[in-house]
């Protein structure tokens, strides 16, 4: 006898096996745009803090180095916090003052230690230590 054509059990395999291989590529499409995105975000993440440490160390050094150096005294201080709204989302960066070297803003070596601790979208996070000396 001369068969011509597929079963329908031939056709229901067929059809489960091209599923399941269509379920894979969707699978490993959502999950490498998630990953893109996380990147993109812990990207923009660094150069927020990046910025931020830049301002602060502007602010430090625009004549408050001694007077900070007299008032911290307590690690894990918060001396300052910025909040900034991207399109993308919140970004959230506190300085934090960590310790300190030296007996006087004046001695030598003498330098203040902060992080910098920044929160982003989709629960991404950085810490960027940093130091500041300051000898006139």
């Amino acid at each position: 006898m001369n068969k011509k054509g597929m079963t329908l059990i031939e056709l229901l395999v067929t059809m489960v096996i091209f599923s399941i291989a269509i379920v894979a590529f969707i699978q490993f499409f959502i999950a490498n745009q998630r990953a893109t995105a996380r990147i993109m975000n812990m990207s923009r993440l660094y150069e927020e803090v990046d910025s931020k440490v830049v301002d602060f160390q502007a602010w430090v050094y625009s004549g408050r180095y001694d007077s900070l150096w007299n008032v911290l005294t307590v690690p894990n201080t918060q001396v300052k916090a910025f909040v900034d709204t991207i399109t993308s989302g919140v970004y959230n960066t506190n300085i934090v003052f960590v310790g300190k070297t030296g007996s006087s803003s004046t001695s030598t070596p003498s330098y203040m230690t902060f992080k910098a601790m920044a929160t982003g979208p989709m629960n991404t996070s950085f810490t960027h230590k940093f130091i500041l000396t300051y000898h006139r």
